[in-house]
């Protein structure tokens, strides 16, 4: 079961796996935008739904607390920024145009 830390200026969604092992997603309120920092599941959980869930709760509480676009920047931690960024998009995301290559979920 997913937990939510949320303030007016940040939101962080976790959820425990497994002893050690938990899957997080966390935004910062830039006052003009959401940034979402990243969504990151362990490998061996990826693919059960995991990250689509806790990524929704977030994009829900963000939006209850300030309703502005929530952008991100694929890639870090390791990451292939052009797979992420196709996982975004297959979460909703799409293009934003001032910054090519991230993107953006509208409230």
């Amino acid at each position: 079961m997913p937990n939510v830390v949320s303030t007016p200026t940040h939101v962080t969604v976790y959820e425990p796996l497994a002893p050690g092992k938990i899957a997080t997603t966390s935004a910062d309120n830039l006052g003009t935008h959401w940034w979402l920092c990243r969504v990151l599941v362990p490998e061996g959980f990826r693919r059960q739904g995991h990250g689509p869930r806790i990524l929704r709760l977030l994009l829900a509480e963000a939006w209850k607390q300030d309703p502005l676009p929530v952008h991100v920047c694929p890639g870090g931690y390791g990451s292939d920024p052009v797979k992420l960024r196709a996982w975004y998009i297959q979460q909703g995301a799409t293009p934003l145009q001032e910054k090519p290559p991230c993107l953006q979920w509208l409230p």
